[in-house]
């Protein structure tokens, strides 16, 4: 959720309590700042659910630090898919914005 330039909230259903709950598609990393931390590394041990959020942390970064783009994060460039029905049927909605469909 984005508010006049700057991350506010998010429309998440699984894990709302992770510092960064967003998928890989959802973010791009300036090559400075992957320059400026020259032992990164996506760490594939990861917990199912943290690997992105893992990965941002270890940038030392916070939500503030965050740049939204896409209309200030009203549009969707880019559609994370898989080919395999959701786990999910219990939920049609997102919890915390009935207008958002999961």
């Amino acid at each position: 959720k984005c508010e006049n330039g700057s991350v506010v909230g998010w429309h998440v259903s699984f894990r709302p309590d992770r510092k960064f709950p967003m998928d890989m598609a959802a973010f791009a990393v300036s090559l400075s700042l992957i320059f400026a931390h020259p032992n990164l590394y996506i760490d594939a041990n990861s917990k199912a659910g943290m690997l992105e959020c893992n990965f941002l942390s270890s940038l030392n970064i916070s939500v503030h630090d965050l740049e939204p783009r896409a209309n200030n994060c009203r549009s969707i460039y880019v559609w994370h898919t898989k080919t395999v029905t959701p786990k999910m049927s219990s939920q049609k909605h997102n919890p915390g914005d009935k207008t958002i469909e999961i």
